[in-house]
């Protein structure tokens, strides 16, 4: 196996089971930080929140960028309602 990414993540804040804010960099990122927010709307649902900001080391058009992180994060959200729907 060949690394393809690596990731220094720093937790600035954890309000568990409530919110968290990581703040990273990476390979591709110089700097990722990322908050989550979860809020109950129902007694079986909850709402999510991620808020992202991001530098990356090479200079890519937002367009891509938006796409890339899209897919990344519709690719969490699909395995957290597969996870949750048992």
């Amino acid at each position: 196996m060949l690394p393809v990414e690596y990731d220094d993540l720093f937790l600035v804040e954890v309000d568990a089971p409530r919110r968290f804010h990581e703040y990273s960099s990476m390979r591709l990122a110089r700097s990722w930080e990322h908050r989550r927010d979860l809020e109950a709307v129902a007694p079986d649902r909850t709402r999510v929140t991620d808020t992202l900001a991001l530098e990356p080391r090479l200079p890519l058009p937002r367009p891509v960028l938006q796409v890339v992180v899209g897919a990344l994060f519709s690719h969490r959200q699909r395995r957290l309602l597969r996870h949750f729907a048992r």
